[in-house]
């Protein structure tokens, strides 16, 4: 009775508080101008409620909360597809525009297996370097490992030009419906809404799509092949796919084997079916790549298991790439191998009771691995919810109370039983563990070299801030010893920063940083680092090891922390570092706009941004404006002598080709703004190519010319016959217009913070 209640009264419920608050959340984003999104967000409001209302009711129509829950769950999806079509940058992960890319390429005939070829993806798609995966050896991974499916898959979205995100939205939308129809078949409906709410509360599985995060295709084609088990041809079609897509199913492939042995009267035709079809079918969707060339697509899918690139995530390894213990990454890798034939002696061993935890028997594997990233882990989620219906009918039907598993000496005489029934597995893994060993004796032996110790970071010192962005820092001193035994004088040597502020981390790879001079000379060195991005900034205050690492040779600092108190008049004045992302597209540089739902409102030009005026909907009044502000301490500037100086450049200047003002306001302007007092008092230096002048009033000052410097003593000065105090002082660059008909873009570039002397403040 009380699962009962639960079913239909309480699960409803959380279902219908889920939809009213993800549709108040959509609704702060879309806003008031996207009709389409808006009709979306009603729906979701009112099956809401409707869910909350039919669980309260005293009788209720059976059944129809779960369709409401479905219905809701679909409306969410399409609000999640608007809102990332608009607000999220096209591509999240590097994955995702190689895949892309690599389909662009293979339609125009060129084979993606070419590093050549792949070698300009990220420019390309203009795809930030901070996002990139790092090589041991310099520079990042920008090559095709992954199998022919991961390219053709992505073929319709470069055809089409839309996000290739899509595809695996699409993938979201069909994994959730083969849970549906399996739920369905197996009359076990009723629990699908407690599924639908985990999903939904398990952020990472459903909405890393949106930030390309791939591995929904794989787990999708896996779970298809489970649900059609019972025909082997089918099966391993689909299996073959999930292979085809990435190798990551190959880690279950024992397990499952084993699994559909067992589970078809030991019939080994049915394995030899299940194989066939899966060979094929992989061999079929990577054959154009194959007849391009060979060699190339069989390295390259083979490189997955060994690639060159830095430790990553929340596995065992991070002893090792954190520096508490020297264990060579490539024994990570036999690690692997050695938990998989452990967890397979044990599942044979134990198949009558384990007989549905084999798809959990991959996160434990992966736990192992140098990189363990979320998603290695979070998406077998997905098949543990398709076998719960299994296990639910297998539960149902026990006669018997299963006993508790035995202790050492049971397990290893259950073990012998076992294998003594089934020799030739026996055999195989004891041929696999021989196999594995000599392997890691051998790969222990070619890494654990005697140039490993040949570096070592000694100090790590002079913390500081050239670029001016609070509350970071921007430069350090490393004094590091390169004493090799034998080899080169000379070493190129790469660096990253591993710090205890979690929710800073940003990018899983840690902190790069760089010297301009990367290559270490024999003896002692003493270097300066900075950062690689800005996601690489050095919060003040954080706890850090620097790590130096190139290829097998590595050395890790002791523990530091330093702290920056200075507070800059200026922040970031150069513009260094881009961020691609808004609102904070240069760090401590905001961007504004008040153009609804407009894409390519700016875009990053060499050393500067472009800011763009497009109107697409002729009933907006007002000034319409793209801007990018920071706040800065006006006094200290005009005290200091300082200046800022920038150069522009028009795009479509016959329309918009000089700043003007009209008896009430600004009508048209381009150029830079200071406001005072929360914008009640602005100060606008604009361009104009026709002519020069000045327009005042009270709170208002409008001074046009060709020349584009910011002199702040004497803007002071000009100012000084108003009383303005000067607090809470804002700069802005801006481009804005009431004419509707205005197209326009302005490049900002070439900022330059001067002080009396002629030198530039705020630069390495």
């Amino acid at each position: 009775m009380g699962l009962k209640f639960t079913q239909e009264r309480v699960i409803p419920i959380v279902f219908g508080v889920i939809f009213i608050n993800f549709a108040f959340i959509t609704w702060f984003i879309v806003g008031y101008i996207y009709l389409p999104a808006i009709i979306a967000i009603w729906i979701l409001l009112v099956i809401g409620i409707m869910l909350v209302m039919d669980s309260l009711l005293l009788s209720h129509v059976k059944g129809i909360n779960r369709y409401l829950s479905i219905l809701g769950f679909f409306v969410a999806v399409y609000l999640a597809v608007v809102i990332s079509g608009n607000y999220l940058p096209a591509y999240r992960t590097d994955e995702l525009v190689t895949n892309t890319y690599a389909a662009y390429l293979f339609i125009h005939g060129k084979d993606p297996y070419i590093n050549a070829y792949m070698s300009t993806e990220y420019q390309f798609y203009n795809y930030p370097s901070f996002l990139l995966t790092p090589l041991l050896k310099g520079g990042s991974v920008n090559y095709l490992i992954y199998p022919g499916l991961s390219v053709l898959i992505f073929v319709p979205t470069v055809l089409l030009d839309v996000r290739s995100y899509t595809v695996l939205v699409f993938f979201n939308v069909i994994s959730m419906l083969v849970i549906y129809y399996y739920y369905g078949k197996k009359d076990f409906l009723e629990h699908l809404p407690l599924v639908l709410i985990v999903l939904l509360l398990n952020v990472e599985f459903f909405f890393y799509s949106f930030t390309g995060d791939d591995d929904i295709v794989w787990i999708t084609f896996l779970g298809l092949s489970y649900v059609f088990r019972k025909n082997p041809y089918l099966s391993g079609l689909f299996f073959g796919l999930s292979l085809s897509f990435k190798q990551i199913g190959v880690v279950i492939l024992p397990f499952y084997l084993y699994f559909l042995f067992r589970e078809n009267d030991r019939s080994v035709r049915y394995i030899l079916y299940f194989f066939v079809s899966s060979a094929a079918t992989f061999f079929l969707v990577n054959l154009p790549f194959i007849l391009m060339d060979p060699y190339q697509w069989l390295i390259h899918v083979l490189s997955v298991a060994n690639q060159p690139i830095i430790g990553a995530g929340i596995g065992f390894s991070i002893l090792s790439f954190a520096g508490f213990l020297n264990i060579p990454a490539i024994l990570f890798a036999i690690y692997m191998i050695l938990a998989l034939l452990a967890l397979l002696v044990i599942y044979l061993t134990y198949y009558d009771r384990m007989k549905y935890t084999f798809f959990v028997f991959p996160m434990i594997v992966f736990l192992f691995n140098y990189r363990t990233l979320e998603n290695y882990i979070i998406y077998w989620f997905y098949t543990i919810f398709l076998i719960l219906p299994d296990l639910f009918e297998e539960y149902r039907n026990m006669s018997f109370k299963p006993p508790h598993f035995p202790g050492l000496k049971g397990f290893i005489k259950r073990a012998r039983l076992t294998f003594a029934s089934q020799r030739r597995v026996a055999w195989v893994l004891v041929g696999a563990i021989v196999v594995t060993g000599g392997v890691a004796s051998i790969g222990y032996e070619y890494t654990h070299d005697l140039n490993l110790h040949s570096v070592n970071i000694v100090s790590v010192s002079n913390a500081s801030d050239p670029l001016w962005v609070n509350g970071n820092i921007t430069e350090l001193t490393v004094n590091i010893t390169y004493l090799p035994t034998s080899g080169p004088s000379t070493t190129p040597m790469n660096f990253r920063i591993l710090t205890d502020t979690g929710s800073t981390l940003g990018n899983l790879n840690g902190k790069l940083w760089y010297s301009p001079r990367n290559v270490l000379k024999y003896g002692n060195n003493s270097i300066n680092l900075y950062p690689r991005s800005y996601m690489d900034f050095l919060p003040s205050g954080s706890s850090f090891v620097l790590e130096a690492y190139y290829g097998n040779i590595t050395s890790f600092s002791s523990t530091y922390r330093f702290y920056m108190n200075q507070t800059f008049p200026f922040q970031n004045p150069s513009m260094i570092y881009p961020t691609y992302s808004p609102p904070s597209i240069f760090p401590g540089w905001t961007y504004n706009t008040n153009l609804a739902l407009s894409k390519e409102k700016y875009s990053y030009v060499p050393n500067g941004v472009n800011l763009s005026l497009g109107f697409a909907n002729s009933t907006f009044a007002g000034m319409k404006y793209s801007s990018l502000s920071t706040a800065i301490n006006f006094s200290y500037l005009a005290d200091n002598n300082l200046s800022l100086q920038y150069r522009i450049s028009i795009w479509n200047k016959s329309s918009f080709n000089y700043s003007l003002s009209n008896s009430t306001n600004v009508s048209r302007f381009i150029g830079a703004e200071i406001t005072f007092n929360n914008g009640a008092e602005t100060f606008r230096d604009g361009f104009s190519n026709v002519s020069s002048f000045q327009r005042f009033n009270s709170t208002s000052l409008l001074v046009t010319g060709s020349f584009l410097t910011l002199n702040f003593s004497y803007i002071r000065s000009i100012l000084s016959s108003y009383p303005w105090n000067y607090n809470g002082g804002k700069l802005t660059l801006t481009v804005g217009c009431t004419d509707l008909s205005a197209r326009i873009g302005v490049s900002f570039y070439d900022l330059s913070l001067i002080d009396g002397n002629g030198k530039v403040l705020g630069v390495f």
